[in-house]
């Protein structure tokens, strides 16, 4: 729970989104989308344990299990409470869908992910391109 604060106080904004996941890639996998305000909270709430990663940032926003959506499909942020319960879903279990097929049909999302790593700029490398199996650089 002391991250949260951290990035708070640092200048992130309290609507980044984040996703805590427990024992990810496992049958018992859980998952807790939020912002990085009401996550700590969220986690704490749904009991979620050790090992459990923590994912912050926009590219929270462009998996395929960010919950909330507008008609059209495109992610949103998640709907602010009236009271002061923290705004978050836990998701169970590995996802059922294809998530390459998801990916497929909203190639405008890839597109975002490979802007946003152009923008980083690791070093100057390139990033590795599809299908690439070179370790990562």
């Amino acid at each position: 729970p002391g991250w949260a604060p951290k990035l708070l106080a640092s200048a992130s904004p309290a609507d980044t989104p984040a996703v805590a996941v427990e024992r990810g890639t496992t049958r018992r996998e859980r998952r807790v989308f939020s912002t990085i305000e009401d996550l700590p909270v969220a986690v704490a709430t749904c009991g979620l344990k050790s090992p459990t990663l923590l994912i912050v940032g926009a590219t929270v926003k462009l998996s395929p299990l960010w919950p909330w959506r507008d008609e059209s499909g495109d992610a949103i942020a998640p709907p602010t409470t009236s009271s002061d319960a923290p705004a978050y879903d836990l998701q169970t279990g590995l996802p059922s869908e294809d998530t390459r097929e998801w990916f497929t049909e909203r190639s405008g999302t890839l597109g975002k992910l490979r802007e946003m790593g152009k923008e980083v700029g690791t070093r100057g490398e390139e990033p590795a391109e599809e299908g690439d199996r070179a370790p990562a650089r």
